[in-house]
């Protein structure tokens, strides 16, 4: 950008030096100018100029936009990437330009001080003392400055530079397994705020632990709001009642079948392929956008993928629903067991 804006800044210096110059190659007293100097000397000040002037605006803009983050007596906090923040009944945040939020939980209404405030979950901008919609994600536009008031107890993913009263802060875990700092410890905190698995209400959380059907379909239904069904349970072998009502909204939703016969296996452990099908079905039903793809052979272990599966994961991994597990190569691994730790960020994500 900066020879682009170098190049088209040196016809405008050339002129104006020409004409600032009473003496030297080009004036009136010395008309002849050589190709020499025009390709050497005078062109390469003509450059150094403009590279100068464009460091000072480029180094102005900065500074500008970093003084809010460097001022020691500065309230701003900046996250770097997105947190899980919990805001009391009459908690304020203020998010500035560059602020992402999502209202998982509760309720949040915006007043927008300077600039603009987007929804991109419909491309457009909220007017000032709207109610924000959960599920959605709100982006701060340029110049902007906005106060997120909750009233009522409101969960929310933040992300970006911002402002809280008292009020507002990281949830606590209560998890005698997590500390804070593991890569799932927000997920833990959201999984714990709507009950997503059925022992949600007791100190450990089990992060590493494999995830049954009934489990999966549970926290599916959690985190939908827990929405009513017919009750149609076309299944033998579902003994438990914690799971009949999620397990009757997700057939009805087409979001998971039988295993064989009239049975559902609500024990049965999930891979991570079944656990993106899952999710595809899940997204389709509560009607999220399920058009993206990737192509997966840039995993390494694509061939164990299974055929039924492989579009679930394209859209999946295409949607940054689900990753990879390794830092060192493309692995997906898709026969691994679905974990805790993993369906509580899954499904943090899709909402």
């Amino acid at each position: 950008m900066k020879r682009i804006i170098t190049a088209g800044l040196t016809l405008a210096l050339l002129v104006a030096m020409t004409a600032a110059s009473a003496s030297g190659p080009g004036s009136a007293s010395d008309p002849l100018i050589t190709k020499s100097y025009m390709e050497g000397e005078y062109t390469d000040r003509i450059l150094s100029d403009a590279d100068k002037a464009i460091d000072r605006g480029l180094q102005a803009v900065y500074d500008k936009a970093a003084a809010p983050y460097d001022s020691p007596s500065s309230e701003v906090t900046y996250t770097s990437g997105r947190q899980l923040m919990l805001a009391k009944s009459g908690g304020e945040l203020t998010v500035l330009a560059g602020g992402y939020l999502t209202l998982l939980e509760g309720g949040l209404s915006v007043t927008v001080r300077s600039g603009q405030v987007l929804d991109l979950s419909r491309g457009e901008a909220v007017s000032d003392g709207a109610a924000l919609s959960s599920g959605r994600r709100y982006l701060c536009a340029e110049d902007t400055r906005a106060l997120f008031t909750a009233s009522a107890p409101s969960l929310m993913l933040l992300e970006g530079p911002y402002i809280s009263n008292g009020l507002v802060g990281k949830p606590e875990l209560i998890y005698d397994d997590v500390t804070g700092v593991e890569w799932f410890a927000d997920a833990a905190a959201y999984a714990k705020s709507i009950g997503m698995f059925p022992d949600s209400g007791g100190s450990t959380f089990h992060s590493s632990a494999s995830v049954s059907r009934a489990e999966m379909v549970y926290g599916m239904w959690k985190a939908a709001g827990m929405p009513s069904s017919a009750g149609v349970l076309p299944y033998n072998d579902l003994r438990e009642t914690w799971y009949l009502d999620a397990v009757a909204w997700a057939t009805e939703k087409e979001i998971v079948t039988g295993t064989g016969g009239p049975n559902f296996s609500p024990d049965m452990g999930l891979d991570r392929q079944q656990l993106a099908t899952m999710l595809y079905r899940y997204a389709r039903a509560t009607g999220k956008d399920t058009s993206a793809r990737v192509d997966l052979d840039k995993f390494v272990d694509r061939a164990q993928i299974g055929d039924w599966a492989l579009d679930s994961l394209s859209w999946a991994v295409a949607a940054g629903v689900i990753h990879g597990t390794s830092d060192t190569e493309e692995l997906m691994s898709p026969t691994m067991s679905a974990t805790r730790g993993q369906v509580a960020t899954v499904l943090m994500r899709m909402i």
